[in-house]
């Protein structure tokens, strides 16, 4: 499988689990729902910046992005918010609340492997 069609894929799924709509991920990005749509079916490639800020909203690594059906390899340590009328400062203050998370099990960890 294509590497774009599995990030695309893997936007989809999560976007989904996560119960954001297409609108959701565009106000967040600052692109168009029809980026958005074209990303999800592959065709167009996602920029990086746009990869990283989808990776902290979604509480994952950038490379989960990459892997085959992702959303059904992570751990359930996804936190899940209320989505009822996200605007996209709200979008903003959550992506930064999963990569604090994020970050903080990166560091337990790393110092269990110590």
């Amino acid at each position: 499988m294509e590497l774009k069609t599995i990030i695309g894929k893997n936007i989809r799924d999560f976007r989904e689990k996560l119960g954001y709509s297409i609108k959701n991920i565009a106000n967040f990005l600052d692109v168009s729902e029809k980026t958005i749509e074209l990303y999800e079916k592959a065709e167009k490639s996602i920029t990086i910046i746009h990869l990283e800020k989808l990776s902290d909203l979604f509480g994952v690594e950038e490379y989960s992005l990459f892997e085959p059906d992702a959303v059904n390899k992570i751990r359930s340590s996804t936190i899940t918010i209320p989505k009822e009328k996200f605007n996209e400062e709200d979008l903003e203050q959550v992506a930064a609340f999963r990569k604090v998370i994020k970050n903080y099990i990166k560091m337990q960890e790393i110092n269990k492997e110590q």
